[in-house]
């Protein structure tokens, strides 16, 4: 049965051929003519049918190819962004070496809660790389914050903008002491102060080595100075470098 219709097929190919060749000659007042209507033509028609199918499924293909492509070139371009700029953040902390005398250990920022992106980070590096409580931890633009539990390779730094109670640290603008007292909508907030006219907008404000931390590191610069909502005391506020993209950091380690 096979083999009859692969044979009619071909006839109706060759048939179809022959009347292509020869239209002139054969179809004028010839009564093949109307099976080649009712037969060819619309076979034809759907041969194209089929072609146009194939190619716009094969167009389809090539352009689901081409914005996959698009889209893993996109993705190789962002992660070669952000490995540029972690380089950069370590080569611009093993600047500073020589600028302190403490034993210097680096980590990696493995962990950022999003609910509490300016409290606390998990970094890289333990108590097995002589890190211990209390260390300060250090970014390329000054101190980020203290270590404040350790595991053998891992450590949980609370940062400088944390709120909680255990965090207000001592600090000392121009020679004169004062405490942090909140972060709020991008400043530190202290108070405190013993003279409040002998410090000017830009001062640089550090740690004064009155609490767990060493004296003398950067914290930030004076932005504004202003009254409390009592109208008392005054209340400085201090610009504190970007922590939205924290990748290494340098911790000062005690031996």
């Amino acid at each position: 049965m096979r083999k009859f219709y692969k044979v009619l097929f071909i006839i109706i190919i060759v048939v179809c051929f022959f009347f292509l060749l020869n239209d002139r000659l054969f179809f004028k007042n010839n009564p093949l003519k109307e099976i080649y209507k009712v037969i060819i033509i619309p076979v034809n028609k759907i041969s194209m049918e089929f072609d146009a199918i194939r190619n716009y499924k094969s167009i389809s293909e090539d352009n689901n190819r081409l914005e996959k492509d698009n889209i893993l070139l996109n993705n190789l371009k962002e992660e070669n962004s952000v490995l540029s700029l972690e380089n950069k953040q370590l080569k611009d902390l093993m600047g500073l070496d020589n600028t302190y005398s403490n034993k210097r250990v680096y980590a990696r920022v493995i962990s950022r809660n999003r609910l509490y992106f300016f409290d606390t980070f998990i970094i890289s590096r333990g108590s097995s790389s002589g890190i211990c409580i209390n260390d300060a931890v250090l970014g390329t633009d000054g101190l980020i914050g203290r270590v404040v539990s350790t595991s053998s390779d891992y450590s949980t730094v609370r940062m400088i903008t944390s709120n909680y109670d255990d965090n207000k640290l001592s600090v000392v603008i121009n020679g004169y002491n004062g405490n942090i007292k909140e972060y709020r909508d991008g400043y530190l907030l202290i108070d405190g102060v013993s003279n409040y006219n002998k410090i000017s907008v830009g001062d640089k404000v550090y740690t004064s080595g009155l609490g767990v931390l060493d004296k003398g590191l950067f914290i930030g610069n004076v932005s504004d100075i202003l009254e409390d909502s009592y109208g008392i005391d005054n209340i400085l506020y201090v610009t504190v470098p970007s922590f939205e993209n924290i990748s290494y950091v340098m911790v000062l380690a005690h031996d």
